[in-house]
């Protein structure tokens, strides 16, 4: 909450975000990350995976706000859901973990909130979630997956087992890749301002990856236990840290 008002911050966001839009209502409003702000050149561990994390003591005071604490990740939670029916259709959670995500679910248990309707995760054939996605699956909760086709530095689309499969099936490794998250049962959402590609990311309902196919994929899993981000968050690499 806003010291100076007692306000939940998020209601003074939600407002300006409906202004820049020019709506008064929106179907789907996600708490986007599962820790504080930070200055981005200011990270409060060193980047990677490796754990236990290692901390960078002078940047602990970087965060915004200061004062953050865990419990402030559910309070956000709380404040959100009052604006559900009124000016937001459902709400949703991104880069959780499967214990934030755990956390979340027992504490809306506790307070008699709805449950997220959506989890948004990165999620490819390198970082399947595997995890997060089975909680989704056993509260009803719709797993999206962003960045489907990994970033150039991952090189999924070079990959050979992708290329390879791709090839197989006489269609493009972007659509392999798309394909694979829609059989696990994932909400994609791939983006693109070339036409032409938003039209072959949009076709991928008129074949199917066979089993063996779906192993191989399956079979190129490099995260680390509780990893739940390879490209979207560079800099720490480890939203569970929080």
């Amino acid at each position: 909450a806003d010291p100076k008002t007692g306000k939940p911050k998020c209601d003074a966001e939600l407002n300006k975000s409906l202004r820049k839009l020019g709506l008064d209502y929106i179907d789907l409003w996600l708490l986007h990350w599962p820790g504080p702000g930070r200055h981005l050149n200011y990270p409060p561990v060193k980047q990677g995976m490796t754990r236990p994390k290692t901390v960078i003591p002078d940047n602990e005071n970087t965060k915004v706000p200061t004062d953050w604490g865990p419990e402030m990740r559910l309070q956000t939670w709380k404040f959100m859901a009052k604006h559900v029916g009124e000016k937001v259709g459902s709400i949703g959670v991104c880069n959780f973990s499967v214990r934030q995500l755990q956390e979340l679910l027992d504490y809306c248990e506790e307070e008699s909130l709805q449950i997220p309707a959506v989890v948004q995760n990165e999620c490819h054939p390198l970082l399947q979630g595997t995890q997060v996605r089975e909680l989704c699956k056993s509260y009803g909760i719709v797993f999206q997956a962003y960045a489907s086709l990994g970033a150039g530095s991952l090189g999924l689309l070079e990959n050979p087992s992708v290329v390879k499969i791709a090839t197989n099936l006489g269609v493009t490794p972007s659509q392999v890749l798309l394909r694979w998250a829609f059989q696990h049962e994932c909400a994609v959402v791939p983006k693109s301002v070339n036409t032409e590609r938003q039209r072959c990311n949009i076709d991928i309902f008129n074949f199917e990856l066979p089993k063996e196919d779906m192993e191989e994929l399956n079979s190129l899993e490099t995260s680390e236990k509780g990893q739940n981000t390879m490209v979207g968050w560079l800099r720490e690499h480890d939203p569970d840290f929080y």
